[in-house]
């Protein structure tokens, strides 16, 4: 590994363990919510060191220690290093991935000049993502824009005045999204056409109504048009996919042992979904 490369891995280490960024918990006004985001710093602070221990200096295990003294269960230990390797799949992705990212952009800035077919594209970009300058000037620029968007944006859930989770929907969503990954054509990492109704049953289980665009989702739709013709993406992009599904199925897993199955964010605070007219909950289950 050469020194440049060795401080890019760095740099991504720093990034990591500044997330969710000290802004977001000066927006906090409780004491749940600055918990809340204490508790997601400290998972983030052991993904860096996993991530210097693996691909930086390639010895030890930072938190194991943690894991014998019983300051984190085992799956979470288990999904922090899966998250690691995943983080390390997305970065490699999107290595071979942001010249094409680069290039679709500019295309669609030079399409959209028009303001009629500008209108139209608003609908489906909000954000006018397209009538903006490219913002990255390097695939770690893209990279660290996509690690923001996933971090903060789970973080910022619970600064919302009202924001409701049930973890039994969204674990029907996320099985159901495993099973369209394992479809991709023949480990290409592309994947098959979904019929509009399942479409809509994944959309409504993963909530996907609250999702507004992304970097990260971009770059995988873009990567599956490549992926045709170039072998590079293809093979970057099942070998994302595959730890994706890693992931997934340990979060899955995961979720079972959590006592509170749905809950809401209201003003601040976690609400079980039964003390406002929402299902009841019984035995935590």
């Amino acid at each position: 590994m050469s020194q440049e490369e060795r401080e890019v891995l760095e740099k991504i280490a720093q990034v990591m363990e500044s997330l969710p960024s000290e802004s977001l918990l000066a927006k906090c006004w409780t004491e749940e919510q600055k918990q809340e985001w204490q508790k997601a710093r400290n998972v983030q602070v052991y993904i860096a060191e996993c991530w210097r221990a693996k691909f930086i200096y390639q010895q030890g295990d930072p938190i194991v220690e943690a894991l014998e003294k019983k300051e984190i269960v085992q799956y979470k230990y288990d999904l922090i290093w899966l998250t690691v390797n995943q983080y390390k799949t997305q970065w490699e992705l999107i290595q071979v991935a942001e010249k094409y990212v680069r290039q679709l952009h500019s295309a669609f800035t030079n399409l959209l000049s028009s303001k009629k077919i500008s209108s139209q594209f608003y609908k489906f970009f909000p954000d006018r993502i397209f009538l903006k300058p490219y913002p990255f000037n390097s695939a770690y620029d893209l990279f660290v824009a996509t690690l923001k968007e996933e971090i903060e944006g789970s973080f910022k859930i619970c600064l919302e005045k009202h924001y409701d989770i049930n973890l039994k929907t969204i674990k029907k969503g996320v099985k159901q999204l495993i099973e369209i990954i394992k479809q991709t054509d023949n480990h290409s990492g592309i994947y098959s056409e979904l019929h509009p109704k399942k479409q809509q049953t994944l959309k409504k289980n993963m909530g996907w109504r609250r999702f507004s665009f992304s970097w990260l989702g971009t770059t995988i739709l873009i990567c599956q048009l490549v992926a045709i013709w170039n072998s590079s993406v293809r093979t970057k992009l099942a070998a994302f996919n595959k730890s994706s599904i890693e992931a997934l199925n340990l979060s899955i897993k995961a979720s079972s042992k959590l006592k509170l199955q749905a809950f809401t964010w209201i003003d601040g605070q976690k609400v079980p979904f039964d003390k406002f007219g929402g299902v009841p909950l019984k035995n935590g289950k």
